[in-house]
């Protein structure tokens, strides 16, 4: 559910997190600084965790 503008995702996922939060007390996802989507997810809370973990990608035919 993402659209060309994304605008449409932002009421989607309102519905799914209130879903979620309706089932279980916690939920917990990961959000990409480089994904645009994953970004507007994190800011529909208010609750913010900013634990950072940074990602290598080893590629050992570059050697």
């Amino acid at each position: 559910m993402y659209g060309e503008d994304g605008r449409d995702f932002v009421p989607f996922a309102e519905a799914l997190a209130g879903s979620l939060f309706a089932q279980y007390q916690t939920v917990c996802f990961e959000a990409d600084e480089c994904d645009r989507t994953a970004m507007q997810l994190k800011n529909l809370f208010t609750s913010r965790n900013d634990v950072s973990f940074d990602t290598y990608i080893y590629d050992r035919n570059s050697i």
